[in-house]
């Protein structure tokens, strides 16, 4: 059985909802090989690619970033990239660099930084990349978890801010209580729906999300237990219609880490690493290595 080094949001997403797939693809002796990156994530990661690159640009974070991605979490030569662009390259797999998907990218970029969302933020700076210990005091024991998190941006006065892409496959609907809306057009969409209270408990708004909001938050040094805001910018890509188009909605979300969260998610972190060095019949995935092979190919799906 492996080890392993740190716990991610998405690591612990796995361990929780899909545990047997998590032991084959991170403890296994023999691993399971990674899942390939669909179509819809690597549509959100060419405008990822676009954005960041306009606010590297802007900021003058160039060489500040690239040193970011050759040293976490495993070092690299830093004459590997050229430029952002071939740096930032690498987070879509070969096989979905296709033309439609970096023109879907663009378009999105271009659709977003024209929104009155875009400009009334300032962004401080990206790609924040952070291997660090989350410290906890446990019945007087302090218990300690190392954490990875890769943050999108850094904005306004000084709280996470993440972007996110939805919908490229199936399409998808814009989540509620976001603060304000815009169609591709720049038009505010369903204004009356927009909330004005930005002191919302995050986890009311997506509590995944929420989730990742509270780890880039002590990434950046924000004090644990401690509430902080954190930003989602979001962009929904609807169904195709009958003439074949599809609505584009860029949403913003605001809302509040709360302390009661906090300890919520310092608690599922410390249970998953002590279960993961420790095993023992507390373990979520299958003891017989065959069967969670098996397991792990079903949760899959999932």
């Amino acid at each position: 059985m492996r080890k392993i080094r740190f716990l991610s949001v998405s690591a612990l997403s796995m361990f929780e909802n899909q545990p047997n797939k998590f032991f084959m693809c991170r403890l296994a002796d023999k691993l399971l090989p990674r899942d390939p990156q669909n179509l819809a994530a690597a549509a959100g990661t060419a405008f990822d690619i676009e954005i960041k690159k306009e606010l590297a640009k802007g900021l003058n974070l160039g060489s500040k970033v690239k040193n970011r991605f050759c040293t976490l979490p495993w070092p690299q030569p830093h004459n590997k990239y050229r430029t952002l662009n071939d740096l930032f390259l690498d987070s879509i797999e070969v096989q979905n660099r296709i033309p439609e998907i970096m023109e879907i990218g663009k378009k999105l970029f271009h659709i977003y930084i024209k929104s009155d969302l875009y400009h009334r933020t300032t962004f401080c700076d990206i790609e924040c990349r952070s291997l660090f210990n989350l410290k906890v005091k446990v019945s007087g024991q302090e218990k300690c978890v190392p954490l990875y998190a890769i943050l999108d941006a850094i904005a306004n006065s000084n709280y996470p801010l993440d972007f996110k892409v939805a919908g490229y496959g199936s399409g998808a609907s814009p989540k509620q209580n976001y603060f304000c809306a815009y169609d591709e057009m720049g038009i505010p969409y369903k204004r009356d729906k927009w909330i004005k209270n930005k002191d919302i408990s995050f986890q009311d708004i997506d509590e995944s999300w929420a989730t990742q909001g509270c780890v880039y938050g002590w990434s950046i040094g924000k004090k644990l237990f401690v509430p902080f805001p954190f930003e989602v910018h979001a962009i929904f890509i609807g169904k195709p219609k009958k003439d074949g188009t599809r609505s584009i909605i860029i949403c913003g979300y605001h809302g509040i880490i709360t302390e009661e969260f906090q300890k919520m998610v310092a608690l599922r972190l410390l249970k998953a690493w002590a279960i993961i060095n420790t095993g023992g019949d507390d373990t979520p995935w299958a003891k017989e290595e065959l069967f969670c092979e098996m397991m792990a190919y079903q949760e899959r799906w999932f």
